[in-house]
C-alpha cells in the first residue's frame, strides 16, 4: 500500500484508490466516480458551517434589489469591503457570526482544480442588517423589504 499511496499522494497531492477491495484495476470511470466521492465529501465538510445560510443574491432578492445593488449598499454602510475578488465582512464585524464562507469547487476550462470561496448570510447577519438599514434615513431605504428570516 506504501508504495502506491505515497507516490501518488507525492505526485498529485492526494490519493484516490485505482483498485477495488479484491485488487481488481477500477476502470478510468469507477475511479473518477471514487474522486468525486473525495471531492462532495470534502465540499460537504467544508460548508457545514454555512449550510443554513443565505447568499447574497438571495439577501438582495428578498429586500427587491440586484445583488450588486445590495453589495454596493452595504459597502457604503462600512459593512462590507472588496478585496481580491470577493466581498468580506468589516474587521469590526468579523466573529460576531453574522455570516460564513461558503465554497464551490470546479474545474477551468484547461481541466485544473479551482476553489471559489464567497460569503453568505446567517440569521444572525440578516438580523443586523434589518436593524442597520432601519437606522438608515427613510428615503435611503424606501424601497428595502426587510424581515427576512429562514
Amino acid at each position: 500500500m506504501t508504495s502506491e499511496v505515497l507516490p501518488q499522494i507525492r505526485m498529485t497531492g492526494g490519493y484516490i484508490p485505482t483498485k477495488d477491495v479484491n485488487g481488481n484495476i477500477l476502470s478510468e470511470e469507477e475511479i473518477v466516480e471514487r474522486a468525486h466521492e473525495i471531492i462532495g465529501r470534502t465540499l460537504q465538510m467544508l460548508n457545514s458551517k454555512s449550510e443554513y445560510c443565505l447568499t447574497a443574491t438571495q439577501v438582495a432578492a428578498s429586500w427587491g434589489m440586484d445583488v450588486l445593488s445590495f453589495n454596493n449598499l452595504l459597502a457604503g454602510m462600512g459593512i462590507l469591503y472588496r478585496k481580491g475578488g470577493r466581498w468580506q465582512l468589516n474587521d469590526e464585524l468579523q466573529g460576531r457570526g453574522l455570516a460564513e464562507v461558503r465554497n464551490f469547487i470546479y474545474y477551468s476550462l484547461n481541466g485544473k482544480y479551482r476553489t471559489k470561496r464567497y460569503l453568505v448570510w446567517t440569521q444572525e447577519g440578516i438580523d443586523f442588517l434589518n436593524m442597520a438599514v432601519r437606522k438608515m434615513p427613510r428615503n435611503f431605504t424606501a424601497n428595502i423589504q426587510l424581515n427576512l428570516e429562514f
